[in-house]
């Protein structure tokens, strides 16, 4: 498997506002944030996050399409006690942002490091989240050293000009965290 990510965990955090739809705040800044992370529809299930309420993304959450969003556990919790965020709209980064309707709930990730507390997170389809440059996450059951000449490989056939670079494993990343 393999999907795209503007973000890895520990990587520098895309921290926006968090609005929801018909809460005003009378000032917009004392809103709550979300880690924000642009991502291709098999992402959840290759990085092995569960979508523990309504859907994943899927191919038809283009840049064309209504705009959605998936959020945590701990945002749909916190955030919207006694309700359920199903269907709910909120706008991530400036309260003018057009509005995204949440489309699913997902297990919490320790993005900031396994030491840290979970933070809210909210994931947008990477084709409505702009142009930022990406990471590929792959599974595979192969040691990483044989994975990485396969994803250097794809990557030039793909686009010559591009450089897969920083091709590091999970658990080098976890191990990172931990140093």
């Amino acid at each position: 498997l393999a999907a795209l990510t503007t973000q890895l965990p520990t990587d520098p955090n895309d921290s926006a506002g968090f609005h929801v739809e018909g809460r005003s705040l009378s000032n917009p800044e004392d809103a709550p944030t979300a880690d924000r992370f642009g991502v291709t529809p098999d992402y959840f299930r290759t990085v092995r996050i569960p979508v523990m309420r309504g859907r994943g993304f899927t191919p038809r959450d283009n840049a064309s399409a209504p705009r959605v969003a998936i959020i945590n556990e701990t945002a749909a919790r916190q955030l919207f006690p006694g309700e359920d965020p199903l269907g709910k709209r909120i706008s991530l980064g400036p309260s003018t942002d057009p509005p995204r309707t949440i489309v699913g709930i997902v297990g919490d990730v320790r993005h900031r490091g396994l030491a840290e507390p979970v933070t809210y997170q909210a994931y947008v389809p990477l084709a409505q989240f702009g142009d930022w440059p990406v990471r590929v996450v792959v599974r595979s059951p192969d040691p990483s050293a044989a994975v990485a000449g396969r994803i250097r490989a794809a990557v030039a056939d793909l686009d010559r000009t591009q450089v897969a670079h920083e091709i590091v494993s999970f658990e080098g990343v976890v191990n990172a965290t931990l140093a």
